[in-house]
């Protein structure tokens, strides 16, 4: 802030002292005794004015530039309310049940949002909250083997075109626990190990699946088709950041992509309730049989690569703000989660907004950028407005962030507040940067999930990302007029459509590392033509007309993301932005190769039309 004054201080002063030496030569009757020179001032008075003037005039610029900003604010917040607010840290958390005489049938649910709690940094703990519904079992994987011909199944369906298998391997936690008795209907698995390993197991399963088989390793055998084995993570109820109605799900799924693409890297398989008939009271598995072979599948899968019972889990938490007094003579008031410990806490967003007089009278303030402005019959309805900032100083020596600071305006934006109000805020916050700061390895961070007690054990199995924030980026206005003009772009034929591709998967690279960077630039074309699909239902099914899209990328430049993980987020994301009565279908195509990598299915927004 006082650099950004001094730039504008040192401009005004010398355009002061150059117009003022203009002046009085113009006019030297009524301006020379003041004595004003190009590159100095000999009247100390007069200096002191002009220094003044000069302060006056930067700090009015300094206004009126950075209500600029302000506009680009309220403009992202009311279209893309999602853009601004901090990315938190995420990772992958394994959950298992910690008491090996548990023996539930129905296993124990772990919803989506239980809370989990690290070691202290600082004497505060750091949260995380889970992102998808967790079931355990009491049972555990026992191996993970690789398989290739000759193949150990002589009577599977898919023999003649079968080039290799993955075996995973169950058994009870106890003895007492009988397999064929649980109701297992359908189980998580992800998809982890080295990058090359994941990235090949990616590949496999989400790709290269011809069937799927329960077995008890001997002679019981349930043949599933290759559709029960399906990605996950897509979904607003498998959201990595918060959804709102006013957000766009494709363009979440980009920002949890640059955030932590192990979160996509999760495949469900569902049992169509067979698991008791082809598991022993001991010991289950499941098999898949796949059309490729996967040379590093076939040297690094090990059982640590595919695990059961995880989830991603964020740094979000819960927390209502210290609460804030009006005063007639301010307009706006920074919000402060945590008075006693300002670095530990930085706020996602603002989730509600009440205000309590002295008299007692309750109001709850609704968000001034919002689709609806109800009237008020009985007083002049009043609303809250967030602007974000960067902090100004450093709240600790290593942790930085975002600073909130609420207005209540009325419908003009004309702050409004009486005196004598107290306002409560409630807030989703996270622990700034000191997610950054835990230990991993050899058993940290310690997580203990609050609700669960000791019958859970929790383990964190994938690094913390960092905080990211687009409030450190000074572009906001280019970004703001990027986001506006680039959605009917992407669907623009040749390297003008792979450009326009860029350029939305860059608004979203919060990271901007040189990795990130390489996973953009491997959109090498995007061409489109109109598609005709079938739509099933009813008595009488019919066809609709859409648009079907072919990304052309280059593979070399995915090593570490891997080209089959990328090519099925765009597929996705593409699917998304199928407008009213019609679809999108998604063909990905690596450079060099004849055969598409994938072929989508035609999308009406989240919904498969066949």
């Amino acid at each position: 802030m006082i650099d950004k004054l001094l730039d504008y201080y040192q401009r005004e002063l010398n355009f002061l002292r150059e117009l003022g030496s203009e002046f009085a030569e113009q006019h030297p009757k009524i301006a020379g005794r003041l004595r004003l020179d190009a590159d100095s001032i000999e009247d100390p008075h007069v200096s002191r004015f002009v220094e003044a003037s000069a302060l006056l005039a930067a700090r009015t610029r300094l206004k009126i530039d950075d209500e600029f900003p302000d506009i680009c604010q309220a403009i992202l917040q009311t279209l893309y309310p999602h853009y601004l607010s901090p990315t938190p840290p995420a990772c992958i958390v394994q959950l298992a049940i910690n008491d090996k005489t548990y023996e539930g049938l129905n296993g124990h649910q772990v919803k989506r949002g239980a809370r989990l709690e690290t070691e202290p940094v600082d004497g505060e703990p750091c949260r995380f909250q889970t992102c998808f519904d967790t079931r355990l079992w009491p049972m555990e994987v026992e191996q993970v083997d690789y398989l290739v011909p000759p193949l150990p199944f002589h009577t599977s369906p898919w023999n003649r075109d079968v080039q290799a298998a993955i075996r995973v391997r169950f058994s009870a936690l106890s003895p007492k626990t009988d397999l064929t008795k649980l109701n297992i209907n359908d189980l998580n698995l992800f998809l982890g190990g080295s990058a090359a390993c994941s990235n090949a197991l990616v590949e496999a399963l989400f790709g290269n699946v011809l069937g799927v088989a329960l077995s008890d390793g001997a002679d019981r055998w349930e043949w599933l088709p290759t559709a029960c084995a399906a990605p996950i993570g897509y979904h607003d109820h498998e959201s990595l950041l918060p959804h709102t109605p006013r957000s766009l799900t494709a363009y979440r799924i980009l920002s949890e992509f640059f955030a932590m693409n192990a979160k996509f890297r999760f495949v469900n398989v569902n049992f169509q309730n067979r698991w008791q008939q082809a598991v022993s009271a001991e010991r289950g598995e499941l098999i898949f049989f796949l059309k490729r072979m996967h040379p590093v599948l076939q040297r690094e899968l090990d059982r640590d690569a595919l695990r059961t019972e995880c989830t991603p889990a964020v740094n979000l938490f819960f927390k209502r703000a210290e609460p804030i007094r009006t005063t007639e003579n301010q307009v706006e008031y920074r919000v402060i989660p945590n008075a006693r410990g300002p670095a530990a806490a930085e706020i996602y967003s603002i989730d509600r907004v009440t205000a309590i007089s002295a008299n007692g009278i309750e109001r709850e303030f609704l968000p001034f950028f919002q689709p609806q402005h109800p009237p008020s019959s009985t007083h002049p309805q009043r609303y809250w407005y967030a602007k974000r900032v960067q902090s100004i100083g450093k709240t600790s020596d290593t942790d930085r962030g975002s600073e909130l600071y609420l207005s209540v305006v009325d419908l003009h934006g004309e702050a409004c507040m009486d005196d004598g109000w107290s306002i409560d805020v409630e807030t989703t916050c996270l622990n700034r940067d000191r997610v950054a700061r835990l230990p991993f390895g050899g058993g940290h961070p310690r997580l203990v999930l609050t609700e669960g007690g000791a019958s859970i054990r929790a383990s964190c199995i994938t690094p913390p990302t960092p905080t990211l924030r687009a409030i450190d980026r000074e572009d906001l206005h280019w970004r703001l007029v990027s986001h506006l003009s680039l959605n009917h772009l992407v669907l623009t034929n040749g390297t003008d459509g792979a450009e326009a591709l860029r350029e939305i998967l860059r608004l979203y690279d919060a990271e901007d590392s040189p990795e990130s960077r390489k996973v953009i630039e491997s959109v090498l074309q995007v061409q489109y033509r109109r598609g005709t699909a079938r739509v099933p239902g009813g008595p009488a099914p019919g066809f609709c007309r859409g648009i079907d899209v072919e990304i052309s990328l280059d593979a070399e430049r995915l090593g570490g993301t891997g080209v089959y993980l990328f090519a099925n987020v765009l597929e996705r994301f593409m699917g998304l932005f199928a407008t009213l009565n019609s679809f999108t279908r998604t063909t990905v195509r690596v450079r060099g190769s004849e055969l598409p990598l994938i072929v989508g299915q035609a999308r009406a927004g989240s919904q498969t039309l066949i």
